[in-house]
C-alpha cells in the first residue's frame, strides 16, 4: 500500500497568500488572493460612509489571482496600441480616461493572448482583496491615508506611477487612491441590503435610477476619506475620466 501511494504523482500545492505570477506579454504582476469570508461594508472600523455603504453583510468569495498594481499606460499599449491617458509622460503611470467598456475589452484582448482569464474584479472581490483578505482595514493595509494612498491632500492634483505608497497586506498596491478602478458590478444603492452571501455580483440596478457601473478605491481628486476601502463610486460604462483606470484580475488555473 505504501508503495502504491508513494508512487502516484504529488498534488501542485495551493498558492501562499500574496504569492506573484507574472503574465508574460505585459509583464503584469498578479497576487494570489485566497478565498474567504468577510464583513463587507461600512463596520466600526471605518466612518464618514454613504448610506449604500451598509447594512454590513457577510460575503464569501472564492480565490483569485489580482494585479499587484493598477493598469499601467505602459501595459494598456502592449495590448491596445495607444494610451488615452490625461496624465502622460511615464509608462509607470495608471491608464485612464479608459470607460468600463474599454476595461472589458481590454481584459478580453488581454485573455485572447492564452495566458490565463482575465476580467474586471466584482466590488465584493475588489474589497476583499484590499483589506488584505478581509482585514479591519479602513484604508488598504491598515496604513494611514497618507501613507496608503495617492489624494487630493497628498497628490499635487495629479496620479503617480504604480506603487508610490505603501502595499497592504497581500502585496497590492494602490488599492487606496491614485485612480479609482472599475468592478464587473451594475451599481444599486440598496444591493447590500439583499446581497447573496457566495461569490455577489449585482447585474440589476434594482431601484436605483440610472445606469451606472462600480468604481473602487477612490482616486488622487478625492478627499482622504473618500479613499476608504468600503467607498462605493460610480460612474456610466460609456464615460471616461482622469481619475478612473483598472485593475485587473485573473481567474484560477490556467498556464
Amino acid at each position: 500500500m505504501l508503495g502504491v501511494l508513494s508512487s502516484l504523482p504529488a498534488l501542485a500545492a495551493a498558492p501562499k497568500p500574496g504569492e506573484v505570477w507574472r503574465e508574460p506579454a505585459t509583464g503584469m504582476e498578479f497576487a494570489w488572493v485566497p478565498g474567504g469570508c468577510f464583513d463587507m461594508g461600512c463596520g466600526p472600523w471605518t466612518q464618514d460612509c454613504e448610506l449604500y455603504e451598509y447594512p454590513v453583510h457577510r460575503v464569501c468569495v472564492d480565490g483569485f489571482w489580482l494585479g499587484r498594481f493598477e493598469v499601467t499606460q505602459d501595459q494598456w499599449r502592449r495590448v491596445m496600441g495607444a494610451s488615452p491617458a490625461a496624465n502622460q509622460g511615464d509608462g509607470a503611470l495608471p491608464v485612464e480616461l479608459v470607460s468600463w467598456h474599454e476595461a472589458k475589452a481590454f481584459a478580453e484582448r488581454l485573455s485572447s493572448l492564452g495566458a490565463g482569464v482575465f476580467r474586471l474584479p466584482t466590488e465584493a472581490q475588489w474589497e476583499f482583496a484590499a483589506r488584505s483578505g478581509g482585514r479591519p482595514e479602513r484604508f488598504a493595509g491598515g496604513a494611514p491615508e497618507d501613507a496608503a494612498g495617492w489624494n487630493y491632500e497628498n497628490s499635487g492634483g495629479r496620479s503617480h506611477p504604480a506603487g508610490g505608497k505603501a502595499g497592504n497586506g497581500l502585496g497590492l498596491f494602490d488599492m487606496t487612491g491614485n485612480v479609482f478602478e472599475w468592478c464587473a458590478d451594475v451599481f444599486d444603492r440598496g444591493f447590500y441590503a439583499r446581497s447573496p452571501r457566495n461569490n455577489p455580483l449585482c447585474t440589476d440596478p434594482g431601484g436605483t435610477p440610472a445606469d451606472w457601473r462600480v468604481r473602487r478605491g477612490g482616486s488622487f481628486g478625492n478627499l482622504a476619506r473618500d479613499t476608504r476601502t468600503a467607498m462605493r463610486g460610480k460612474l456610466e460604462p460609456g464615460s471616461r475620466d482622469e481619475f478612473t483606470g483598472l485593475r485587473l484580475l485573473r481567474e484560477p488555473g490556467g498556464k
